[in-house]
């Protein structure tokens, strides 16, 4: 809560709204206050959720590398399967065709 206070001088020009006048200072002050806290933890909730994005396109980066490999690794095991089958038609074509 805040405490905004008059002076002498100028609670005497204002009389008896002086006490309404120092009362409504202090509301608009604790407005100001209320709403920097607000704002604030808006700025922390958007830091947080751009620190989780950052993270999460870092994941999917480190995906996006794995599916490469993946797929180097099966079209590598492919070749190596149909390199397989063809030396084993040629060798059955070979055998049997004596």
């Amino acid at each position: 809560m805040s405490v905004i206070l008059l002076p002498e001088s100028v609670r005497a020009k204002l009389g008896d709204a002086a006490d309404d006048f120092i009362k409504l200072l202090n509301e608009v002050a604790d407005a100001r206050t209320e709403q920097q806290r607000i704002t604030e933890f808006k700025l922390s909730q958007a830091t947080d959720l751009a620190k989780e994005f950052t993270g999460v396109r870092k994941e999917i980066a480190d995906v996006r590398v794995e599916i490469k490999e993946t797929k180097s690794e099966i079209i590598k095991w492919m070749f190596i399967f149909w390199i397989g089958q063809l030396v084993a038609i040629f060798g059955f074509l070979k055998f049997f065709g004596k």
